[in-house]
């Protein structure tokens, strides 16, 4: 585990893009990544598109969707393609919105089987003030082998599916964003194992945590 204590957003969305670059780098091959929705989310589809990553060398999942109409202002995935769609030849593997939360699973795992994926190369996660990760609360159930659902999220709107945060830190490079005052105790709870989820992101061979807490950061 490693801590990257940041400002502001603009500074935590220079350190993901220099750490997606290093594995395109590295690679051969298109990298599969899922990125995280909230308002760092926002702001970070729009940074990625400006950058110097070749966009075509990814294939977009989201870690989590709210399941809402498309047209909605909560929808991540509408958030997502606003800023993608300006590019051409771009590969995208989102929960279908039009069915049930547990078809869309099904779907789902359809895909990642069609695709041949044990894991993902990269997972963006965030972290909410109330402890929940990547659309992953205390009471969401999994669904299938690697997604969750929840009917009745503390934070609206309620129904909400998700790539389990034990499936999303398999990942080769696992990224977890905690930013903002209202994180401080979340991102202690998370590194302390006092959240439910702490026991998953311990097994990531290759986590970084961007916070910019730095309460938070004396911990190590």
């Amino acid at each position: 585990m490693k801590t990257v204590l940041v400002n502001n957003s603009i500074e935590a969305s220079s350190v993901c893009i220099d750490l997606i670059n290093k594995e395109l780098n590295k690679a051969s091959k298109r990298l599969n990544i899922a990125l995280t929705g909230g308002r760092f989310g926002k702001y970070f589809a729009d940074e990625l598109t400006k950058s110097n990553i070749i966009l075509e060398k990814l294939r977009f999942f989201q870690t989590d969707e709210r399941l809402v109409r498309f047209s909605d202002q909560d929808c991540i995935q509408k958030m997502l393609l606003h800023n993608l769609v300006k590019f051409t030849n771009l590969e995208h593997c989102f929960f279908d919105l039009n069915m049930s939360a547990t078809a869309s699973a099904l779907n789902m795992n359809k895909n990642i089987d069609r695709l041949k994926l044990d894991k993902l190369d990269i997972a963006m996660m965030s972290l909410g003030e109330d402890g929940h990760l990547a659309g992953n609360f205390p009471k969401s159930k999994k669904i299938s082998d690697k997604i969750t659902y929840i009917n009745d999220s503390p934070k609206p709107p309620p129904k909400r599916i998700s790539f389990s945060v034990e499936w999303l830190a398999k990942s080769h490079l696992v990224i977890i964003v905690a930013l903002g005052n209202d994180k401080d105790e979340a991102v202690r709870d998370l590194v302390s194992a006092n959240n439910p989820f702490s026991t998953y992101i311990e097994g990531s061979r290759n986590l970084f945590i961007i916070t910019d807490q730095r309460s938070s950061v004396n911990i190590y």
